[in-house]
């Protein structure tokens, strides 16, 4: 096989030659992820204080099963403190990363395992000076990590790296993670087609249902919970009850993520959809925000709430909308968790 080698350093002849003579993830007594990490490092022995660039690509321990990452992750603590102790990382920028989430997991059918192969792991590590030395790259850094990525935008910083301080001029699609990020933008705008767009979005529903009605129950007795912990807060708290429900949404993927089924080739350019498949996820949990008023304090109260087939879970804090004034007084000494909770019955 004719093999040409596109940079310095060029390790596929190797692994194509080992190909059929690894088992479990291992080459004899190596494994095989073990002599890419032990690869890595000789690259940077052997060129100290050259600028370099190295892409290693580890499919074998994640690309069918995403369990098997598992039989790696000792090794790959190891690395990155190896790289760290020899000073290595001092001088790197690391970016570790996916192209995509687990694909063949049992959960791959349901809502929230389509959302876990359109949200590939992704991680961008500094030398400890950056922050200092560019103290507006490193906060646009961590302000972006919570708004809508795509891999475009790494390539864009990748190139906005290499023609720093001057921004990239040739990109097409993305934007440099180093610059600020417009925490509205779509999937759209970064590049995404709509059946791969993580995004997700609230469905209003009727408010008057014994759904609706039951979920705010179950808040309202977790908040009475809350107050009851101790014989002392019982006899200091009102009990609440549930006076009204206001609002009910539901968080869903949007219809080309929830009827997305595969793809006709083996690169994934021709997608099929099958709207059956919209309502293969019902027995799977869902996520619902909800807002309630309950008496005697007259409160009016937010909560989001994870569904499951044996109960529910409270995601985040419990929002209390309206003000408590001087409600909980008897215990704003010694229980400030529960100052928009508690009712004192004096």
């Amino acid at each position: 096989m004719l093999c040409f080698e596109p940079v310095d350093h060029y390790g596929r002849l190797f692994w194509l030659a080992t190909a059929d003579k690894t088992f479990n993830h291992c080459l004899k007594n190596h494994s095989v992820h073990g002599l890419q990490f032990q690869y890595i490092k000789e690259f940077y022995s052997a060129y100290p204080d050259t600028p370099k660039f190295s892409l290693s690509i580890l499919s074998d321990i994640t690309h069918d099963e995403v369990d098997d990452l598992g039989v790696a992750e000792d090794e790959i603590l190891s690395f990155i403190k190896e790289m760290e102790r020899l000073g290595y990382l001092e001088k790197t920028i690391m970016l570790i990363f996916g192209d995509h989430g687990p694909r063949f997991s049992r959960y791959r059918s349901t809502m929230h395992g389509k959302l876990e192969e359109r949200l590939p792991f992704f991680s961008f590590s500094v030398p400890s000076w950056f922050q200092k030395e560019h103290p507006k790259l490193h906060e646009n850094l961590l302000a972006n990590s919570d708004i809508l990525t795509s891999h475009f935008d790494i390539h864009a910083t990748l190139k906005h790296i290499l023609s720093y301080p001057e921004a990239p001029s040739d990109k097409t699609v993305g934007q440099s993670l180093l610059t600020r990020l417009n925490q509205s933008r779509t999937c759209e705008e970064i590049g995404v087609e709509a059946h791969w767009c993580p995004c997700l979005a609230w469905t209003n529903l009727n408010a008057s249902t014994p759904l609706a009605l039951d979920l705010a129950k179950k808040v309202v007795e977790y908040i009475n919970n809350l107050t009851s912990t101790s014989q002392k807060l019982e006899i200091l708290c009102e009990r609440l009850k549930l006076k009204n429900v206001t609002f009910l949404s539901l968080l869903t993927g949007s219809k080309k993520v929830q009827s997305f089924i595969g793809s006709q080739d083996m690169h994934g350019r021709v997608q099929t959809f099958d709207e059956n498949a919209r309502h293969s996820d019902m027995h799977v949990e869902k996520k619902f925000e909800i807002h309630f008023e309950t008496s005697p304090n007259d409160g009016l109260y937010e909560a989001t709430v994870e569904v499951f087939s044996k109960g529910i879970k409270i995601i985040g804090a419990i929002s209390r909308v309206n003000s408590y004034k001087d409600q909980p007084k008897c215990v704003e000494a010694s229980h400030v968790n529960l100052l928009k909770f508690c009712f004192c019955r004096s």
